[in-house]
């Protein structure tokens, strides 16, 4: 946070990591298929079940005390998610599959990807190869409203605001628990 600071930014945001794990791609292909498969990402060597909940708990605490003891009106800290308790970090890192906060990804109603090829995609990269469209073939403006798009949107308003390799997605974690 200190070596931040002087770059004078208006608000710093901390992510936990956004990952779909193993566990969570094979119950996620189990229930999708097609162009909603998932494989593992964004781990690499990591292994989230052996971060150091406690000792990562400790150091979150001691970020937040910092933030709130400079003056108002420096800059904001975001935490994604921001957990008061050890066991809910511990749920973050340890069961992949629950949802630490709430559901639901608004992400597809508000961006898209549009990789260089021209291939359109819900969201961003980490999320699902479902092309939506092709902006060599199409307007924006169609391929946002078109069946394929709308498809995929429906799709996650059924499986209740997202679907199971979400549980770890910027899309999803630190949300607040859905009404």
């Amino acid at each position: 946070m200190r070596a931040v600071e002087p770059l004078d930014p208006s608000a710093i945001h901390v992510s936990h990591l956004n990952f779909t794990s193993a566990r969570m791609a094979e119950v996620h292909n189990a229930a999708y298929s097609g162009d909603l498969r998932v494989a593992v990402s964004s781990l690499a060597a990591i292994e989230p079940e052996r971060m150091p909940v406690d000792r990562l708990f400790e150091e979150l605490q001691r970020v937040k005390q910092y933030a709130c003891s400079r003056a108002s009106g420096t800059w904001r800290l975001h935490l994604a998610p921001d957990v008061d308790d050890p066991a809910v970090l511990r749920t973050f890192y340890h069961d992949h599959l629950a949802f630490v906060g709430g559901r639901g990804c608004t992400d597809p109603w508000k961006m898209m990807m549009i990789k260089t090829d021209g291939a359109v995609i819900p969201s961003h990269g980490r999320c699902y190869d479902f092309p939506v469209g092709n902006v060599t073939d199409q307007a924006l403006r169609d391929i946002w409203n078109g069946s394929r798009f709308v498809e995929f949107r429906q799709t996650l308003r059924r499986a209740g605001g997202s679907l199971p390799a979400c549980a770890r997605c910027c899309g999803v974690i630190g949300k607040p628990i859905d009404a």
